[in-house]
């Protein structure tokens, strides 16, 4: 049996706020403009509007109004993007509990202990897929 732990890492929030806030900046003034309005945000990150806004009036971010940003983005992606495996394959689901608590320490979100089982296609008679399932309560103590 196989054991792995799912959740969000700061380095992949940290991967992808560079990501957009670059492509912002590549983008220059006008598709910037565009990118703002199209994005949904909460009405909360008004630092990050600030620093499209300023990006908008002056053609490049000031290094302060972009670390801002930064900071935003990645707090938002911590709890937006979609949990991956971030951890080793572990034989035993008591690994998964220790590794959990380190990369507590370390700033990762939504973390959840999963099981590789092999489940039959539905579809294809005789044949088989890999399935990640929620560890139970019971195996985790």
């Amino acid at each position: 049996m196989s054991f792995a732990v799912f959740g969000v890492s700061k380095e992949l929030a940290q991967t992808q706020a560079a990501k957009r806030l670059k492509a912002i900046e590549k983008a220059g003034v006008e598709s910037a403009k565009k990118a703002v309005e199209s994005w949904k945000f909460d009405r909360k990150l008004s630092k990050l509007d600030i620093a499209i806004k300023i990006l908008s009036s002056v053609g490049e971010i000031p290094q302060e109004a972009y670390q801002n940003a930064f900071i935003e983005l990645v707090v938002l992606y911590m709890g937006k993007l979609t949990p991956k495996q971030i951890s080793p394959l572990y034989g035993d689901p008591k690994r998964c509990r220790e590794f959990i608590d380190i990369a507590k320490r370390y700033g990762a979100k939504q973390l959840a202990p999963k099981q590789c089982i092999r489940v039959q296609d539905p579809k294809k008679a005789g044949k088989f897929k890999s399935q990640w399932n929620d560890i139970p309560a019971s195996l985790m103590r």
